[in-house]
């Protein structure tokens, strides 16, 4: 299928001025970087000092001949890379750092090619986003260096050994901030056997715990919980780093009840002051601190409940982001009832109220997408799909335009009606891409359709050679850059996958004009197949996968086939 997209502006950075920086590594279980902030390699002036390591049981040096070193912003090259030969000891530099906010250094393992020079690429890491500025004392930065299109163990950069969740759990969110956390809150753990992993379940397996992986250097602990217990919530990142945590399905005295309450998670580590039983956290004035509880015996940041409630209980709904300024949020459908609505929210005016879904369509499991058209001064989202509450599927696709708060049902529908599917954005081709789903209630049956919409005409393209190779629903799809979408997890009716699947993009080298190639290609073992693309250590359904800020796709929680298991363990994805 070849697609042409339309390029888009990103977003603009003002730097200040920026100068040579000079690197120096030595190579052991550290490599060490020396990254200057100003001319010359005074040590006084150091911006960054970045250690690269490797996660457990990989190993990502093999073969390397060369190392390419660059910086980079919002996944842009500021300036020219540098080479050098890899060897312990060795040295070199990166022409051009730039002060300024979210400065990310990339290290690439490259082999070294017959006649000199690069040759492939074999392994890439980068650090977290962060603040380079002129005079400021040098920070530790780590990089976790792997193979390309490979998975590995996500790893603590002190103690080199795997990280893991405390407890398995599926109906949870999994959301990247702003303060480089990746926090996870909520779920269930499954009761017995016979129970399905996709509905609200044993009220008295709902989690209100919450565990965050702290990305500077990939360690994972746990936060003071939530009020209430939640499974199918959302949980929708905010610039200040702040979770806004809301509806989904709570134990209420016993009862499985959809919430209609939202509670905001505050970011940050412990204070490192202690606390005993029961005891309440001190300001320096000496008085109770109202934002800070104490967990596991040190004074933390607590999840507070909010006075302004959603105007409608919901679980198995979702939220989109529509103003990052006011913090306002549209929650469409989930609703606790027949009928069908969508409500737009933030934490200062509360709701404006539940308004009807056009055509009553009562949702759950289905998607939401949020894009910007070109032109518009504010953003649009595209639902489609999901079921109501009698189980049956929907073809139905909306728009909802958030510059004339209108809702809008599009005459045009999905290529079959289906639920737990999913749905990437890529901007730079204007195109949303709605992925998978079943087939059927019951999860028997699962599809391979790709439908795409096109942002530019608010219409679908239809082609028949662009759709999953492996038919799954219950999955997850997370844009990788580069116009590279994952798709992880989920089952094709059957059974768990352990097959993850990637949309990616090539240049028809065949054609008079070099026209794009985009394909789908599969986990595969046998180059005669096709492209050898890893697989998932274990299948899981239900699994949440996001992009970590280092540039990797992180896949979390599920449950696996085997008896069935809830797996802890956190595995991610290197791109090509």
């Amino acid at each position: 299928m070849v697609m042409m997209g339309h390029t888009r502006p990103t977003r603009k950075t003002i730097w200040g001025l920026g100068l040579r920086r000079w690197l120096r590594y030595s190579a052991a279980a550290w490599l060490t970087f020396f990254v200057s902030a100003c001319a010359g390699d005074d040590p006084a002036a150091l911006c960054f000092q970045v250690g690269v390591y490797a996660p457990a049981n990989h190993d990502p040096f093999t073969g390397v001949g060369f190392l390419r070193l660059a910086a980079e912003v919002d996944g842009v090259p500021t300036g020219d890379a540098s080479t050098v030969t890899y060897s312990p000891g060795g040295g070199g530099s990166v022409p051009y750092v730039p002060f300024g906010a979210d400065v990310q250094i990339v290290v690439e393992g490259w082999t070294a090619a017959v006649g000199g020079g690069l040759g492939s690429l074999l392994s890439r890491g980068k650090t977290i986003p962060v603040d380079c500025v002129a005079g400021q004392q040098p920070t530790l930065q780590t990089v976790m260096m792997t193979r390309i299109n490979a998975f590995a163990q996500l790893t603590h950069s002190d103690s080199r050994l795997p990280v893991s969740l405390s407890e398995g759990r599926v109906g949870h969110t999994v959301t990247v901030t702003p303060a480089n956390e990746i926090v996870i809150a909520g779920g269930k753990t499954l009761s017995d056997t016979g129970e399905n992993w996709w509905e609200p379940g044993s009220p008295e397996t709902f989690k209100n715990t919450l565990e965050v992986i702290e990305t500077s250097d990939n360690s994972v602990r746990t936060h003071p919980p939530m009020y209430f217990p939640r499974v199918w919530h959302t949980a929708t990142a905010l610039n200040t780093g702040q979770l806004l945590i809301a509806g989904g399905y709570a134990n209420i005295s016993g009862q499985t009840q959809a919430l209609s309450r939202v509670e905001v998670y505050q970011p940050g580590s412990p204070t490192g002051a202690s606390c005993g039983t029961g005891a309440e956290c001190l300001r320096a004035d000496g008085q109770p601190d109202p934002g800070q509880t104490c967990h596991q015996g040190t004074c933390q940041p607590k999840v507070n409940v909010l006075s302004a409630e959603l105007a409608a209980a919901r679980a198995a709904h979702t939220a989109s982001l529509i103003d990052e300024n006011s913090f306002t949020v549209l929650f469409v459908g989930g609703d606790d009832g027949t009928a069908g609505t969508y409500e737009v929210w933030n934490p200062t005016a509360g709701s404006t109220g539940a308004k009807e879904m056009p055509g009553n369509a009562t949702l759950r499991h289905h998607t939401a997408t949020l894009f910007w058209p070109p032109g518009r001064p504010a953003p649009s989202v595209l639902i489609a799909g999901g079921e109501d509450q009698e189980g049956d599927l929907s073809d139905a696709v909306f728009v909802y335009d958030a510059a004339s708060d209108r809702m809008l049902e599009l005459s045009q529908k999905l290529g079959s009606p289906r639920t737990q599917l999913s749905s990437v954005w890529i901007p730079s081709r204007d195109f949303v891409y709605v992925i998978g789903g079943y087939l059927t209630a019951d999860r028997t049956q699962a599809s391979t359709i790709i439908d795409v919409f096109d942002i530019s005409t608010q219409t679908f393209t239809e082609s028949s050679g662009f759709k999953l190779k492996r038919a799954r629903g219950g999955h997850s799809a997370v844009y990788l850059g580069n116009n590279s979408v994952l798709m992880a997890g989920g089952s094709d009716g059957i059974t768990a996958l352990d097959e993850i699947e990637i949309i990616y993009e090539y240049v028809n080298a065949n054609s008079s004009n070099n026209s794009i190639v985009i394909d789908t290609a599969v986990s595969n073992s046998d180059p005669a197949a096709g492209p050898l693309i890893p697989y998932l250590p274990e299948g899981r359904l239900g699994a949440r996968a996001v992009t970590a800020p280092t540039g990797v796709g992180l896949v979390v929680g599920g449950v696996s086939d085997s008896e069935p298991t809830m797996p802890t363990s956190l595995n991610f994805y290197n791109p090509l």
